[in-house]
């Protein structure tokens, strides 16, 4: 047990997410084998006083009824046993449940879009140092020779940036208050609030966000003798404006009057999990930052990608840190890597439980079988079918473990509620979740009363005839 467990250990850890603190000290210790051992002996001791206790203290009579070892279990015996298998099956039960759940739940998320391109795009994360870049017109020097040179490496195709990429926890993210045009300005409570991005021409192109009307930023947006722009997302186009947010004009701050040239698909910028928050975009040229994300959409790995950009920098400020570089498939993958956890935990439980339950099954059957060969043998005798005695042990075990389903699906349903703030567009309730784990459950206890109930059809009459 305690090598299952350190080579499971060592399976999960790097699937724990960041968030999880001090997860790398996650592991076998003494208190934990000392706990642990401790429980494992007390449960042999607790369950085996039971049948010691009744050894010490036989009744005779009920002993003498019974006859000798080859007589049926007494009643009292085959109950507890009973309870015990029913019980494994429950308990098993309401894990395979939350695993279903879970596994539908997770299946389900991914099959969200996220509103962007997420294969074959790397990004790197470029600080500029305030001590050397004062003042906007540097640092837009910076990056528009920055970009200039990537997009002449081979294999870089639609490089661009934007101030904070989907899902990343790096940036420069603001979320202000805004006014529109024609409107009367209300409370600072009560005005219009969507968060704010810096932007370069190409992005929504390299990074196959949707146009919905409009157009997008060009070469000359933002720059003093061009037009002061701005694009928004759906979700802030529909919640301030309605059905057309074109040409309409908001005030933003650090950036003044934009009109609206354009509105774009929602982007899932918080995870899979979350609604898309209002957004304005608006050319860097405006809102010149010391922190960009340049998108890079290439076939090349990342580690080309990395030594081609490392160059790059090195041409245009060799005094530059190294910029940190990341896939967005990385960015996605590590938005969703609490519920993939929770999913892979707890299907880990229910399959432990499972084989429980069938040991469970399996022991008792047999032990069952072996009490009742003589009865075997004897219907046999009478002219029983050797499939008879076969449906015979399996219909006993068949029971017991229906049972167990029943006991097990009130229980998953009276502890569903708990699981609901870890599903995403799934039931608690979900009934095809329920159906498919009562079934399988199912068939992994007559799977286990198979052998024994093999055994039983097998019995030789004869040779069980005279064990008694």
């Amino acid at each position: 047990g305690l090598a299952l467990a350190w080579v499971g250990i060592r399976a999960l850890r790097p699937l724990i997410p960041t968030t999880v603190p001090r997860a790398d000290a996650i592991g076998l210790d003494w208190s934990v084998v000392l706990f642990t051992g401790a429980m494992t002996i007390g449960a042999g001791l607790l369950f085996g006083a039971v049948p010691a206790w009744r050894a010490m203290r036989p009744n005779l009579l009920d002993a003498l009824q019974e006859g000798g070892r080859s007589n049926t279990i007494s009643r009292r015996s085959r109950w507890l046993s009973d309870a015990m298998v029913i019980s494994e099956v429950a308990i098993a039960l309401v894990l395979v449940i939350g695993a279903g759940l879970l596994l539908r739940s997770f299946v389900r998320l991914t099959s969200v879009d996220p509103g962007f391109r997420t294969d074959k795009v790397v990004a790197l994360h470029v600080v500029l140092p305030d001590a050397r870049y004062k003042g906007g017109a540097l640092k837009r020097q910076f990056f528009g020779d920055l970009l200039t040179r990537m997009r002449a490496v081979p294999g870089f195709d639609q490089v661009s940036a934007v101030s904070v990429l989907p899902m990343s926890p790096l940036g420069v993210q603001f979320e202000l208050n805004f006014t529109i045009d024609g409107l009367d300005a209300a409370s600072p409570s009560e005005r219009p609030r969507a968060r704010y991005r810096a932007v370069m021409p190409g992005y929504f192109e390299a990074m196959k966000i949707p146009v919905h009307s409009g157009r997008t930023f060009d070469a000359f947006d933002g720059r003093e003798e061009g037009q002061r722009v701005a694009i928004v997302n759906e979700t802030l186009a529909k919640r301030y404006f309605g059905s057309n947010a074109l040409n309409r004009v908001v005030k933003m701050p650090m950036a003044g009057d934009l009109t609206i040239v354009g509105v774009v698909g929602d982007v899932k910028q918080d995870g899979l999990q979350a609604d898309a928050a209002a957004e304005v975009f608006v050319p860097y040229e405006r809102l010149a930052l010391s922190q960009m994300q340049i998108v890079v959409p290439t076939a090349l790995t990342m580690s080309e990608v990395a030594t081609a950009a490392r160059s790059v920098l090195a041409g245009v400020d060799p005094a530059l840190p190294f910029a940190k570089v990341s896939r967005i498939e990385d960015l996605v993958s590590a938005s969703i890597a609490q519920p993939r956890f929770n999913m892979l935990l707890i299907i880990g439980l229910a399959l432990s439980a499972a084989a429980l339950a069938a040991v469970g099954v399996y022991g008792l059957v047999t032990y069952s079988v072996t009490r009742r060969t003589v009865e075997i043998g004897l219907r046999a005798a009478l002219g029983a079918q050797p499939q008879q005695a076969f449906f015979l042990v399996v219909g006993g075990a068949l029971r017991l473990v229906l049972t167990g389903v029943a006991v097990g699906v009130a229980g998953a349903a009276a502890l569903s509620r708990s699981l609901e703030s870890l599903l995403f567009s799934v039931s608690a309730f979900d009934p095809v979740t329920y159906a498919a784990a009562g079934l399988s459950l199912v068939v992994v206890g007559l799977a286990a009363a198979t052998v024994p109930a093999l055994r039983a059809s097998r019995i030789d009459p004869v040779r069980a005839l005279r064990q008694e």
